[in-house]
């Protein structure tokens, strides 16, 4: 053997001794896969003591992870047994069984009225209301059905959420009054014939108002592949993209461009359907003239804002983060977006001092502008753990790896099934997981790893992620 030859072999080895040695963060990092991905990523032991890192101050967007920061905020803040109240009201007298005025509603933004996730159907809470009208003796109403959504300022929206977002399901307003999950769902039937125009069926439920162009198309491509335009209490909506050739019955789901005038439409329905007549319906979106004269005939209570924050996390709601975003700016009296990104920010700022400046812009992390690093989001992972409210009302509540929520699948099959509980966060070239490893010592970690602009489908990531935090447990 020649001495070139000798010292390759020795240089490959050491190589190979290195690689050997890298942590599992390290790793991770230095996948070539990965080549010019911004990636913050830290595990810290129970006393905060860094186990293993990479970049952890670097500030990236967290996607969902950051509904870590707003339900934690919002249960300190509001309180865990906090419940929004909507209220029916009447705003006239009632002679021989005609209401000489309007029925309304008074929008106290609750994010799930009527929603799938509490399994509360609309239709049901305006049926019970139709009862308590009939009890309180009227039999027709002379003036209009009417919701009021003037409790928050603006259109509920935060600035920064993208175009092709707001039209969409997940990336709904939060006003006021919310229904349904401010979602509707349009359903196609699509030719198998690649580049045809898909065939709408109709709109369900029925939004008033509404109007659709569609520019969806027959294709080769998998799943749904389209996008619905439009803005808040804009009736025009546009859709485009794709559908799988050949579909029949496909449904894609829209945000309500209208949430208060779609809850008034319906509850005249409903009080029609029980025999109780009016002129019309309409949304409000000023404070009424004459509050003190109103008479209350019914309510409707939400579930805990506890219960709430759970399914928040569970099934990474965008709406219902966005709607207690609101509920923190109306009690520090800015009722908007804006002001409850300041409420939320100078909570954490007093709470964590540690945390440092944050970049916050929304409240679901559906915007790319909010940012955090990796150790910050570490440093709330303690500080929720170390809170008994925190530690009852968001920690026991978070996904459990291969057996609940938006962990369902995370880990499936491997030793991190039920020993990791976290929160995920995924967007295009957005992938983030936070939480609580349990190692195969015994010992439990703080875990964060955040990955932006990289490269490789969502789902390599996802199983490179799975395979750090795999690494990360066996090892500790």
């Amino acid at each position: 053997m020649n001495a070139l030859r000798f010292q390759l072999l020795i240089l490959s080895g050491l190589v190979s001794l290195l690689l050997t040695a890298q942590s599992p963060m390290e790793k991770f990092a230095n996948d070539p896969s990965l080549s010019g991905a911004a990636l913050s990523l830290v595990a810290l032991d129970a006393d905060g003591i860094v186990i293993d890192s990479y970049l952890p101050d670097q500030k990236l967007c967290p996607a969902s992870v950051w509904k870590l920061y707003t339900t934690s905020t919002a249960i300190e803040k509001l309180g865990a047994n906090y419940k929004f109240r909507t209220t029916l009201v009447r705003t006239g007298p009632i002679e021989k069984g005609v209401l000489q005025g309007s029925i309304m509603v008074m929008g106290s933004g609750d994010p799930t009225f009527g929603s799938k996730y509490f399994k509360s159907p609309y239709y049901d809470i305006f049926n019970r209301w139709a009862a308590d009208i009939k009890a309180a003796g009227i039999d027709s109403i002379a003036g209009n059905v009417i919701v009021n959504a003037a409790l928050f300022n603006g259109d509920g929206l935060p600035g920064t959420r993208t175009w092709e977002d707001m039209g969409n399901y997940y990336g709904t307003s939060a006003f006021a009054f919310n229904i349904a999950d401010n979602s509707y769902s349009l359903r196609y039937d699509v030719s198998p014939k690649v580049g045809e125009l898909a065939t709408l069926q109709g709109v369900f439920p029925e939004v008033p108002d509404l109007v659709i162009n569609s520019e969806v198309q027959s294709s080769t491509a998998k799943g749904d592949q389209a996008y619905i335009f439009g803005s808040p209490q804009e009736s025009i909506r546009t859709v485009r993209g794709t559908l799988p050739a050949g579909s029949s019955g496909f449904e894609i789901k829209g945000s309500i461009p209208n949430p208060p005038l779609f809850g008034a439409y319906h509850l005249m329905l409903a009080l029609k359907a029980n025999g109780i007549g009016s002129q019309g319906y309409q949304a409000e979106y000023i404070p009424p003239r004459e509050p003190i004269a109103f008479q209350v005939l019914g309510e409707h209570l939400s579930p805990t804002l506890q219960e709430i924050a759970a399914e928040t996390n569970r099934s990474s709601n965008n709406l219902f983060a966005e709607g207690l975003l609101l509920a923190l700016g109306l009690q520090a009296n800015k009722a908007t977006p804006e002001g409850g990104v300041q409420a939320l920010c100078a909570h954490l700022e007093a709470a964590i001092p540690a945390i440092g400046a944050i970049f916050a812009y929304d409240g679901s992390g559906l915007s790319r502008y909010t940012a955090v690093s990796a150790v910050q989001t570490a440093q709330l992972l303690g500080y929720m753990k170390s809170k008994s409210l925190l530690n009852e009302g968001v920690v026991k509540n978070l996904p459990v790896a291969a057996q609940s929520g938006t962990l369902k699948r995370f880990g499936a099959g491997t030793p991190l099934s039920g020993k990791f509980r976290g929160k995920s966060g995924s967007m295009d070239k957005v992938q983030a997981y936070a939480g609580y490893l349990t190692c195969k010592s015994g010992k439990e970690l703080r875990v964060v790893l955040i990955a932006n602009n990289f490269d490789v489908e969502g789902n390599l990531m996802r199983l490179r992620m799975e395979q750090c935090l795999l690494e990360l447990q066996a090892q500790n």
